[in-house]
């Protein structure tokens, strides 16, 4: 679908992705339907596609912005609260997991710069994404301890 030429129309592709947060929703367990669960969910389905951004979350979800505000205000956090804490997230797994160069996962969490993603990196664990990778390269990997049959 995202190879699919929009010729500036995003009519199609804003309804594909409704559906797909709309399900993404319905998958959550049934015990944790906060407001702050959903909107992560939104999050995560929609970062790195240009359109995750508070009014386009609230539309997903039926609601005003100012609603959306509201109701997360109640659960004592806010939009960007989330958002921050879902990049951070995902940050970590990407730099852990994937030799993707720094600048394309700046992007990939909807940063327009490397340096903004490198600030909120530092802020969020102390050491630039450079030396977080560096780190969990040159440190061994972590085994189960067994206990031995001899």
């Amino acid at each position: 679908m995202l190879d699919y030429p929009t010729n500036g129309h995003l009519k199609l592709f804003k309804g594909v992705l409704d559906r797909y947060i709309r399900y993404r929703i319905r998958q959550m367990p049934v015990y944790d339907q906060t407001m702050t669960a959903t909107v992560a969910a939104a999050i995560r389905s929609t970062i790195g596609t240009g359109r995750c951004s508070v009014d386009f979350i609230a539309h997903s979800l039926g609601v005003s912005v100012k609603k959306l505000q509201r109701l997360l205000a109640l659960e004592n956090t806010s939009f960007s609260d989330i958002l921050d804490e879902v990049r951070h997230t995902i940050a970590v797994r990407l730099l852990s997991e994937s030799d993707a160069p720094i600048s394309r996962v700046a992007g990939l969490l909807d940063y327009s710069t490397v340096p903004p993603f490198t600030l909120a990196f530092r802020r969020w664990t102390g050491v630039s994404p450079r030396a977080f990778r560096s780190a969990r390269l040159s440190s061994p990997p972590e085994t189960s301890a067994c206990p031995s049959d001899s």
